[in-house]
């Protein structure tokens, strides 16, 4: 009996089949210790929808602080290969916190590597695709440049303030399907609480040390 070979199916899309990590910037290394709130404001057919997030981003770590306080993560970059992130979900209604690898932080919240990290999840590659329109604007203590779409009416990034300095986006107005969401970057100052970037191990010796894998199956 002859069998036919089994072929590989071509693949009709030249995108990556997992979107790369987005390489380290020059100055990524260097990029200063903040505490900031970030504020985003989503405009629907539903209305609107606010929410704030409290951040302390140092160099190698970066916590987030969700709202009302329940949650938090701290994120990790990895020492051998430092392009790459970790993360760990400190929850403290339920006393636990969660360890989380590069694959389960891309598959459920986006985050591809360290620099989306440091960032707070913009494309800084994205910027050369935008025009820059020569204005510039003090937020705090930093200075931001503004960047606009082409087309100003079609969905994607219509705006965005952009500081080299911080190595931050300190404002961001993008557009999908009929929302429009603005993240702005406010009461920024340097420097920050070292304790919330120690190991969860040691800031909650109580709290049980779960992998996220284990967490999902109970």
């Amino acid at each position: 009996m002859r069998v036919s070979p089994i072929e590989t199916p071509k693949r009709l899309s030249t995108e990556p089949l997992v979107a790369p990590r987005p390489s380290l910037s020059a100055t990524a290394a260097t990029a200063p210790l903040l505490t900031f709130v970030v504020d985003t404001t989503r405009h629907d057919a539903q209305g609107s929808h606010r929410s704030t997030q409290t951040v302390t981003r140092g160099p190698t770590r970066v916590r987030v602080g969700l709202p009302e306080g329940h949650q938090e993560w701290l994120f990790e970059q990895n020492r051998l290969y430092p392009d790459r992130v970790s993360g760990y979900l400190i929850d403290h209604d339920a006393r636990q916190v969660r360890f989380y690898d590069e694959t389960p932080l891309r598959n459920h919240l986006g985050v591809r590597g360290w620099m989306d990290v440091l960032t707070i999840r913009f494309d800084a590659g994205l910027l050369g695709a935008l025009r820059q329109t020569g204005e510039r604007r003090a937020f705090a203590d930093a200075t931001g440049s503004r960047f606009v779409g082409a087309d100003g009416k079609g969905d994607g990034l219509v705006e965005v303030w952009w500081s080299d300095e911080l190595l931050l986006p300190l404002s961001v107005t993008q557009r999908s399907a009929g929302s429009e969401v603005t993240s702005v970057v406010d009461r920024l100052t340097r420097g920050g609480d070292a304790i919330v970037l120690a190991d969860p191990a040691d800031r909650f010796p109580a709290y049980q040390q779960v992998d996220a894998s284990d967490a999902g199956d109970h």
